[in-house]
């Protein structure tokens, strides 16, 4: 994957809680480029204080007129160090991050938009999270392994076999640890955030 590091926009686009509508990188045709995260479809644009499509189901990804075709015609992966999830605990949502086990980056399949005024918006897929991962939440990016990049960007492959694959993915390399609420507030964004959280016995 070394092909895919461009250290100047990785720096530039550094974030450690980034937020739908937020600049971010993805890798087209072994470039990163900037796109924004979040889809707007022309039906979403015309309602009042509407909100991105951040997440799409790949388990019905065909089924959905709205992002089918970027699924056959359009997709990139996402770099990332990992992302956060959210359980329930007594009514309250715990924040977790997970990661590679290696400390690498991770790649999550996406899909994207050209838009008339020249900017690149972008869709994350999602799937049902694997068994050591479901304590925590039910649903998790898919992650695209180095064994299925070509797989991945060969539009000549049967979408409905690449969908298949992907539902069934397992991926068994992913780490997780709790983490401070303060990444609940977007405001708050530095490398404190990332790390474990204790609770401190009294």
């Amino acid at each position: 994957m070394s092909h895919y590091k461009n250290y100047e926009i990785v720096e530039k686009y550094k974030n450690y809680n980034i937020t739908p509508e937020s600049n971010v990188v993805a890798v087209f045709n072994n470039e990163l480029i900037e796109v924004k995260w979040g889809f707007f479809p022309s039906w979403l644009k015309e309602m009042k204080n509407s909100k991105p499509l951040i997440n799409a189901r790949i388990e019905t990804i065909l089924e959905k007129k709205t992002f089918k075709t970027p699924f056959q015609k359009r997709r990139c992966l996402i770099p990332m160090s990992g992302w956060y999830e959210w359980s329930l605990s007594n009514s309250k949502k715990i924040p977790y991050a997970f990661y590679h086990k290696s400390l690498n980056p991770i790649y999550v399949g996406g899909i994207f938009n050209n838009r008339s005024d020249g900017t690149t918006e972008i869709c994350i897929l999602t799937k049902s999270a694997n068994n050591d991962l479901q304590s925590i939440h039910e649903r998790m990016p898919v992650v695209i392994n180095k064994d299925l990049i070509n797989d991945w960007f060969n539009y000549d492959n049967e979408p409905e076999v690449l969908q298949e694959n992907l539902i069934n993915l397992d991926i068994t390399d992913i780490n997780y640890h709790r983490v401070d609420v303060a990444v609940n507030n977007p405001k708050n964004n530095n490398t404190q955030l990332y790390k474990e959280y204790k609770e401190v016995p009294f």
